[in-house]
């Protein structure tokens, strides 16, 4: 419609009608393109928020995995100093409890990152829709640092393999039955945890038959029971200090996006 008034004002000559209908199409066709703009803009920044938000849940659910952790790895290094003291003492005083210990000293709880929400804005190339460079600088530091140190954190020891041959099968499965709490977790499906007190039929020749293998005297540097117990306590320690540092790093992430 507008095309044909041109041409009709064009053939009459009327310049100031063709002027005018030009500045009316020039006008609306910017105008068309900043709604387009504008439209987009908004759509670019609901899709932002929406990852932001699911960044912050990942963060929050890591920091709720990593305390879980700490609780474990924490129990672990009481009952691995408790077997320190233990071992000093005469053998024949050891009981099924100090089988338990030993078994709940093997345990090893894989971490399972959460960063299904940045991964995918790596993988699509999006994540400039964090606007915010200090915010993207600190979610690469975190995620970067991560991959670091989940694998010490993973790491088993000598201890593991070696108390898990020597305890009966059918008293592992007696601990794992009748020690071992499984909750439900806020951050986690499962939350695994040691009970403090349990009951395990441990017959005297399965006892005997498990503390002299473990505790063998002829045993000597590596293979000590001893030394790989002071192996364990020693990279215990280490993984539940990164631990806490990643939960600081973490929590510092978290108030970060969360101050936005």
């Amino acid at each position: 419609m507008i095309l044909r008034r041109i041409t009709e004002h064009v053939k009459a000559q009327n310049w100031f009608a063709v002027g005018l209908d030009f500045i009316i199409v020039v006008v609306g066709v910017f105008i068309g393109i900043q709604v387009s703009n504008w439209n987009a803009a908004q759509q670019r920044a609901a899709t932002a928020d929406v990852f932001e938000a699911r960044l912050i849940g990942d963060i929050r659910n890591e920091i709720g995995v990593i305390e879980n952790r700490i609780e474990i790895y924490t129990d672990i290094l009481t009952i691995a100093d408790r077997l320190a003291v233990e071992i000093t003492g005469p053998a024949d005083a050891l009981g099924p409890d100090f089988l338990r210990d030993a078994h709940f000293a093997t345990s090893l709880w894989r971490f399972r990152r959460t960063q299904d929400t940045y991964d995918e804005l790596l993988t699509s190339g999006e994540l400039g829709l964090i606007a915010d460079t200090k915010v993207r600088s600190e979610l690469s530091r975190y995620y970067r640092d991560l991959d670091a140190v989940v694998g010490i954190w993973d790491k088993p020891t000598k201890f593991v393999d070696f108390v898990r041959m020597y305890i009966p099968a059918s008293v592992q499965q007696q601990i794992r039955r009748h020690c071992q709490e499984y909750r439900d977790g806020e951050f986690e499906k499962v939350h695994y945890a040691i009970k403090k007190e349990c009951q395990l039929d441990v017959s005297d020749a399965q006892l005997r038959m498990a503390l002299d293998a473990l505790l063998d005297p002829s045993a000597t540097g590596a293979g000590k029971f001893s030394v790989m117990l002071n192996e364990l306590i020693g990279e215990t320690n280490f993984k539940v200090d990164q631990l806490k540092r990643k939960r600081g790093s973490a929590q510092d992430l978290l108030a970060l996006m969360e101050a936005r």
